[in-house]
């Protein structure tokens, strides 16, 4: 069992591991409910050093949203400097979710998985941050238990996200290289957030056919990918690049390839949502808003206009999923911006408990809508998230359930 002190949960299993972090599903001890705890592999010698992290600072800024992961409870032990994230188990991956699969995902869903995925990037990027590392295995997924339910999709893994008022050159080699846009390919670091509208054309593609757009072996070949379906950049393109880092490129002449050769059966606006992702030049992109207001998702705006439990755009519920959206009210944001820890210490000192109240309290405000969960299971979950404000002893209380252990 790995040496991590999650005072009231169990751990169960590891069910993921990357460069950065391990994942285990876990078991509240007073509850019985699961969670997912990512423990990061990087040391936090005190709660100061631990608040800088980046999954922390985005807990500042951002109110609740059903389709970006949110934390339940965040652990920092003192001796060991182990720093644990619990948040809500989701099901799996999307690249799980679809790696094993020997027929093609219906277009219908995979267009609920897009509009999910586009509403979680929007609030991300109204909130001044963008993702930069957007690819199907950051993107989770829960299956629903009910027929008439439908998924739920959440944005995770914040340990590369950036502040939209930064000004470049930001880090050259921060996304996965198949889903990396052509500004971050071209240039040194001169991208903003238009490279997570990239990233997600190429997953809306490979949810659509179960393969990598454009799997390049290196960073020539992963331009020669581009280049093949796109066509070669025109000299006007290569110019604003050029300017930006006063580079010499030399790209042989090809001409674009129509997606719906690659796609045949792709419904005219899904080809045009592809199309208008996987833009060569950044500024001709289209962005979350208009994503969000395009044809390709009328009908389901429609439905979600229609429905008693969704209160905004920003959710989903094609298909009456009382139990995703008992989540839809969003809670107060704190304001602050990324990076400013006086900010967040000043509302620790102010609020104390504030946070976490008005989390639950947003949580359970959704008793009065017509939900598939019982009133029991509802008050179990609310408990859950209130046990944090009385911590134990040798336990400090910082925030958002941020417990220090001393243990």
């Amino acid at each position: 069992m790995p040496e991590i002190d999650l005072n009231d949960y169990r751990i169960l299993e590891k069910i993921g591991e990357g460069s950065f972090s391990e994942v285990y599903r876990v078991k509240h001890k007073r509850t019985g409910l699961f969670y997912a705890a990512k423990k990061l592999n990087k040391i936090y010698l005190d709660t100061a050093e631990a608040l800088q992290c980046s999954e922390i600072q985005v807990m500042k800024v951002l109110d609740y949203h059903p389709n970006v992961v949110s934390f339940v409870d965040i652990l920092h032990d003192e001796l060991n400097g182990n720093l644990t994230l619990v948040m809500e188990l989701m099901d799996m991956s999307m690249y799980d979710y679809i790696k094993n699969r020997k027929r093609c995902l219906s277009e219908k869903r995979v267009r609920r998985f897009l509009f999910q995925i586009v509403c979680g990037l929007h609030h991300l990027h109204r909130n001044g941050i963008f993702h930069r590392d957007i690819k199907p295995e950051n993107i989770l997924i829960k299956i629903p238990h009910k027929l008439k339910e439908s998924e739920l999709v959440q944005i995770a893994d914040f340990g590369s996200i950036c502040s939209i008022t930064q000004q470049p050159p930001f880090s050259a080699y921060i996304s996965t290289r198949w889903y990396r846009s052509p500004e971050c390919l071209l240039t040194s670091g001169y991208y903003g957030p238009k490279m997570d509208i990239w990233a997600v054309g190429c997953c809306f593609y490979e949810m659509l056919t179960l393969n990598p757009l454009f799997p390049g072996e290196n960073e020539l070949d992963q331009l020669d990918r581009i280049h093949e379906i796109l066509g070669s950049p025109s000299v006007q393109v290569l110019d604003k690049f050029k300017h930006i880092n006063q580079l010499s490129y030399d790209f042989p002449k090809r001409k674009p390839i129509d997606f719906r050769s690659h796609i045949p059966l792709l419904s005219h606006y899904g080809v045009d949502v592809l199309t208008r992702m996987l833009t060569y030049v950044p500024e001709a992109r289209i962005n979350t808003t208009k994503l969000m207001q395009h044809l390709y998702f009328e009908d389901i705006c429609k439905t979600k206009k229609h429905s008693r439990l969704s209160s905004s755009m920003q959710c989903l519920d094609e298909g009456g999923d009382g139990q995703h959206n008992k989540s839809s009210p969003r809670r107060k944001s704190t304001k602050s911006s990324i990076g400013s820890t006086e900010s967040l210490d000043r509302t620790l000192r102010s609020s104390g408990s504030s946070i976490l109240t008005t989390y639950t309290s947003c949580r359970s405000t959704t008793n009065s809508c017509k939900s598939t969960l019982t009133l029991e299971m509802m008050k179990n979950k609310n408990l859950e998230r209130m046990w944090g404000m009385n911590p134990g002893p040798g336990k400090t209380r910082l925030g958002l359930q941020i417990h220090t252990s001393r243990m």
